[in-house]
């Protein structure tokens, strides 16, 4: 049972390994670069479907912090789990001051003006603005979940895409690399086995001629 426990986690690792690689080339050409700011850290990291906010985003980039890897990437995604509909749920409600399911400009500025990230008001009305398909200037939090984690999957599935492009271009500019780099040594050995032949030929010659009896 032990084994068979261990294979799955390794199999979600290694899908949340790829999830993080197709999250860094969305931002980076190779995860050879290195996040060397704050801003590139919350960008790669909304890619990769987390949504982390300013103390989170403190623990990994401290003052002397100059430079992050890929591997730091994975192990700081490995820490932060990406936010999932239930959570957002949960927190919406605990804004949802009437318990109706929607959540009002006023509502949302009283958690969004003074905890976390803090927003101003035009950026609060912007975003219910945004989704408020009605305009009633309210916000369906059931639908705004919905429409979020949709986001976060289709955000995914184009970096997994833009992934795979690179790769592909990667592969492509590394065989014509090899070929560019064989052609020339293939037409030296050409040169030099054609010379070697005609030697051979005259050689060949030369011993046959010799070896005829002589009148």
């Amino acid at each position: 049972m032990s084994g068979k426990r261990q294979s799955v986690h390794t199999t979600d690792d290694r899908e949340m390994i790829l999830e993080c690689k197709a999250a860094y080339l969305s931002v980076f050409d190779d995860i050879k670069d290195e996040i060397d700011s704050k801003e590139k850290l919350v960008q790669v990291l909304q890619q990769a479907g987390r949504n982390p906010t300013t103390r989170t985003i403190s623990k990994y980039w401290k003052k002397s912090t100059e430079n992050l890897s890929f591997d730091e990437f994975v192990d700081i995604c490995r820490k932060e789990p990406p936010t999932s509909k239930d959570d957002l749920m949960k927190a919406f409600r605990k804004i949802d001051l009437n318990g109706d399911g929607f959540l009002s400009v006023e509502e949302l500025m009283k958690v969004l003006t003074t905890k976390g990230e803090k927003m101003s008001r035009s950026e609060v009305e912007k975003m219910i603005k945004e989704v408020d398909e009605d305009g009633n200037g309210k916000l369906d939090y059931g639908e705004f979940c919905n429409m979020v984690m949709s986001t976060t999957e289709e955000c995914k599935r184009k970096s997994l895409k833009m992934m795979e492009r690179k790769e592909r271009k990667k592969e492509k500019a590394e065989k014509e690399a090899i070929m560019a780099f064989q052609s020339p040594l293939t037409s030296v050995n050409a040169e030099s086995t054609t010379e070697s032949t005609t030697k051979m030929g005259s050689t060949a010659s030369v011993r046959s001629q010799l070896a005829e009896p002589k009148h």
